[in-house]
């Protein structure tokens, strides 16, 4: 009995390389209907998720969240990203946005065609603040876990960004990574408006701000639906804690 192995063998050349193409053909189609299902659930579950917190909802953004936040470090990696599954709503003083951020591996490449293809992308949910009367200084905090030199580099030579210590909490300092401008002020606010606390319990928050701007995320984590609410509920508090801090130390 001939096995497959062996026919393969007997054929020519041309028709090894006709039998690839075709294989691969199959298994990227099949690789995109699936990346296109699970794209398609995900639209389908946020969608609900904003209906449930009152939230409008796109399937997509224009690009305009990302503009207004353009100062933040986060969307200056040199790597443009985009939108996705875009919940908005106004919060009192403040404009709130939550969306999964898509940002193409380097090296990757991509379709002329749009692909859905999640492996193509790194994704990580944000939510976003801008609110008129949060004047916060410039800085950025990450886990040191998801912290690499290229990241530091950056903050020290393009956005001109320095250490910030904060000695009197060892372990905040040994599990994050604070940098910024006005030093004194971010560590006033740091250490003396319970942020602190918040960041040691939640282990591997990503916090960016810059004057009325603010954004929360987990590194390189796209939130799961079922824990949209908590996430919002964690970065809401954030945001919070943040808005009364400036405002105390911009009159001290």
């Amino acid at each position: 009995m001939v096995t497959v192995f062996e026919k393969i063998r007997m054929l020519g050349t041309d028709q090894v390389l006709t039998l690839i193409s075709g294989a691969t053909l199959i298994l990227w189609g099949s690789v995109m209907i699936l990346g296109k299902r699970f794209t398609r659930k995900r639209a389908a579950e946020m969608k609900e998720v904003a209906l449930q917190l009152a939230f409008s909802f796109r399937e997509a953004g224009d690009g305009s969240i990302l503009q207004a936040f353009s100062a933040l470090p986060l969307f200056n990696s040199g790597n443009r990203g985009f939108e996705e599954n875009l919940l908005t709503r106004g919060m009192g003083q403040a404009f709130v946005a939550v969306f999964d951020y898509k940002i193409k591996k380097e090296g990757s490449f991509v379709p002329a065609e749009k692909t859905e293809q999640e492996e193509l992308y790194l994704v990580e949910t944000l939510a976003c603040f801008k609110t008129n009367n949060l004047f916060l200084p410039p800085f950025s905090l990450q886990p040191r876990a998801s912290t690499d030199s290229s990241y530091i580099e950056r903050l020290e030579n393009k956005f001109g960004y320095q250490p910030v210590e904060c000695r009197s909490f060892p372990q905040f300092a040994d599990n994050y990574r604070l940098y910024g401008k006005d030093e004194e002020k971010i560590r006033g606010i740091f250490l003396n408006s319970g942020i602190i606390i918040l960041c040691e319990k939640e282990q591997d928050l990503c916090i960016e701000a810059k004057g009325e701007t603010l954004i929360v995320y987990r590194h390189l984590k796209k939130i799961p639906p079922h824990e949209m609410e908590q996430f919002l509920e964690t970065a809401i508090q954030v945001h919070d804690i943040l808005d009364h801090s400036a405002i105390y130390y911009q009159n001290h």
